[in-house]
């Protein structure tokens, strides 16, 4: 067990008894912001080939090779179908359960987890993806990355910070599980104003955070804002620095589902220390440590917002 902060492998752990993998799958949707239906162009620093590393397949034959391929890796015996690529609510929804229900198909899948966008998140399709919790564990993984709409406007997610508090309490009650995740060094903000976000996602009914180190991705509107000014990305020991403060001020009990981004290497443009995972974390746990510290440690309920 983790006593710096809730590692989500402790989460699977506890919960099933064993450890759980994850199968990432690609299901074919695409984004309000990329299709013109908001915006165009996606996030500025998405692209999907990052991790997504083969062409597409059905989510029949996705869900079988991923399985077949941890099982002979890691002997895993227990799954959770993750639906990672763009807005994977973005249909309509009969459309979304016939693609979901897929699942049903493979006994030792024993959890759903789908990645959207707060926007994105109806009423009726809230209830279809409510069914789903009968029979697995389930999540809904909100992409957020920060609290302040100016960067939100900056890097094209056409939400609001607005919008996503509304996204997840309309989530609660239904024994769907919340995650969002938070970029962690735009250049453009400051540690307080990262500290702000940690502060509005802690004051929300979240449970489970996915933290990124922003970096930079080949074929990106990012990557073309990076090479065109001298502003540079945070260096890995302030990053493991704010990080730590992030996690300080999270709830104890949040599960932290990553604490790194990763990219293939033919993929990354900078920082040249981004897939260096086990080196970002332990550099996370040494300043938890040094500062005799632990997630939760600047939590205060009384921040608590109210409906």
């Amino acid at each position: 067990m983790n006593r710096l902060y809730r590692s989500y492998n402790s989460y699977l752990r506890e919960r099933f008894g064993e450890r759980v993998h994850k199968v990432s799958v690609d299901a074919g949707f695409t984004c309000p912001n990329r299709d013109g239906t908001k915006a165009v162009g996606g996030c500025i620093y998405c692209n999907n080939a990052s991790f997504n590393f083969s062409p597409r397949k059905s989510v029949y034959d996705q869900l079988r090779l991923g399985i077949e391929k941890a099982h002979a890796r890691h002997k895993a015996r227990k799954y959770i179908a993750y639906f990672q690529a763009y807005t994977n609510t973005y249909a309509a929804p009969e459309t979304l359960y016939d693609i979901y229900s897929t699942i049903h198909h493979f006994p030792e899948i024993v959890g759903l987890s789908i990645g959207t966008r707060p926007d994105c998140v109806p009423e009726e399709t809230l209830d279809l993806i409510g069914e789903f919790t009968r029979t697995h564990d389930v999540w809904v993984e909100y992409g957020l990355e920060s609290s302040h709409d100016g960067t939100l406007r900056k890097i094209n997610r056409a939400h609001t910070f607005e919008e996503f508090r509304d996204a997840v309490f309309r989530t609660m009650g239904r024994d769907i599980k919340i995650a969002t995740h938070l970029i962690v060094g735009f250049p453009w903000e400051s540690e307080a104003d990262v500290y702000e976000t940690a502060r509005k996602v802690a004051a929300l009914p979240i449970d489970a955070v996915k933290i990124h180190n922003l970096h930079v991705v080949r074929g990106t509107a990012l990557e073309r804002m990076y090479l065109r000014t001298d502003r540079s990305l945070l260096s890995m020991e302030d990053y493991a620095n704010w990080t730590a403060r992030v996690l300080e001020l999270l709830p104890p009990d949040v599960i932290i589902l990553r604490l790194s981004a990763e990219c293939p290497e033919d993929l990354l443009i900078a920082p040249d220390w981004c897939n260096r995972k086990r080196e970002i974390v332990s550099a996370i746990e040494s300043e938890l440590l040094h500062r005799n510290s632990h997630q939760g440690r600047l939590f205060s309920r009384n921040s608590s917002p109210t409906l």
